[in-house]
């Protein structure tokens, strides 16, 4: 499958434990360990598959900033997607997945609604 991707600048300030939290829990879920994510500094790689299943493709990424004058606040900078396999809409639910009960919080910040 051709990979075509897409990506969008966002701004999106959480907690700098938010963002920690979810990198936590994508190592967690990590492809090596059966799950469906890569966790890198600053980013979060959503896949396809785990690697028991097979190569996987990458279907998403989100990448955060953690550095600047706030150290309390991290920033989502970017959303981005495999248009060939995924959509914007498919990475933001893995971010829902990822931010667990403090999901609220973000989709605020995106929409500027709650739930």
């Amino acid at each position: 499958m051709e990979e075509s991707w897409r990506s969008r600048a966002v701004e999106v300030e959480l907690p700098t434990g938010l963002w920690a939290a979810m990198a936590s829990r994508a190592h967690r879920w990590g492809i090596d360990r059966g799950g469906r994510f890569q966790a890198g500094k600053g980013l979060i790689i959503v896949c396809s598959n785990s690697m028991s299943a097979g190569p996987p493709t990458a279907l998403g990424v989100v990448w955060a900033s953690t550095e600047g004058p706030d150290a309390s606040a991290a920033v989502i900078r970017r959303i981005g997607w495999n248009a060939a396999a995924s959509s914007e809409i498919e990475t933001w639910a893995a971010v829902k997945v990822l931010a667990g009960k403090d999901w609220p919080a973000i989709l605020e910040a995106v929409t500027g609604r709650r739930s």
